[in-house]
């Protein structure tokens, strides 16, 4: 297996990233199903940077640039699921660090090494609150969470609609997509605490098509991250 933290190029511009969620969770699902296999696919390439914490109460997929997706296994608890990055390229954009970010269910916290993002999902328990692996975290992420996970055909994506317009998503089949693992950001926020959208290292600025509150599609702007991982 050969890695790469090579950026996917900027033929992604204008891409659509929407996706199509179902609230059906069970046996017909097939969304859920095929979400399943490609996302064990992923950890599978992945290798240790797709594990779970020590306690078994979370899982984590880790970039080959060192970005991080950590989710609960138990969505009762003070946090459920959190994006952290290099706050690097944000500070060089322009970020003010004394300015404090705000959007609906994300919490944002800023340090000058580490920008976080935290998600609420709600206050549903898990009936698995210990995990044995990645897979078996996202298995149960889909039990309590199925809302949340749908499948974008246009890039044979799959995804987590984490809130807030923040989204993870990887691909079908690694084998024929370059952008196996994109995480998306919602760049507004950014924006009004001072970054300037052109000056972001390591991130696509571009725009995208979502479902907006009419159920039409709708072109807006966000911050991608994608990776080539196999």
């Amino acid at each position: 297996m050969i890695r790469s933290t090579r950026l996917v190029p900027l033929f992604l511009f204008g891409i659509a990233l929407s996706l199509a969620l179902s609230s059906c969770a069970n046996k017909t699902d097939i969304v859920a199903k095929f979400a399943a296999s490609s996302f064990s696919s992923l950890t599978q390439a992945l290798g240790s940077d797709a594990k779970i914490a020590a306690d078994k109460s979370s899982w984590t997929i880790l970039s080959p640039a060192g970005d991080k997706a950590t989710f609960s296994a138990d969505f009762s608890t003070s946090r459920d699921a959190w994006l952290e990055f290099d706050i690097a390229p944000f500070l060089k954009a322009g970020l003010d660090l004394n300015v404090s970010i705000k959007a609906d269910g994300v919490a944002y916290e800023l340090s000058p090494d580490r920008l976080s993002l935290d998600f609420d999902m709600g206050n549903q328990p898990a009936g698995q609150a210990v995990l044995e692996s990645a897979d078996d975290g996202f298995a149960n992420f889909i039990k309590f969470q199925r809302a949340r996970v749908g499948y974008h055909a246009e890039l044979d994506h799959y995804g987590i609609e984490l809130g807030s317009g923040n989204m993870l998503e990887w691909a079908k089949n690694l084998s024929t997509n370059d952008k196996d693992l994109v995480f998306v950001l919602n760049p507004e926020p950014f924006i009004a605490a001072g970054v300037d959208p052109s000056k972001i290292e390591g991130w696509i600025y571009a725009p995208v098509k979502v479902k907006g509150d009419s159920g039409k599609m709708v072109s807006v702007f966000k911050f991608l991250r994608p990776f080539n991982i196999r």
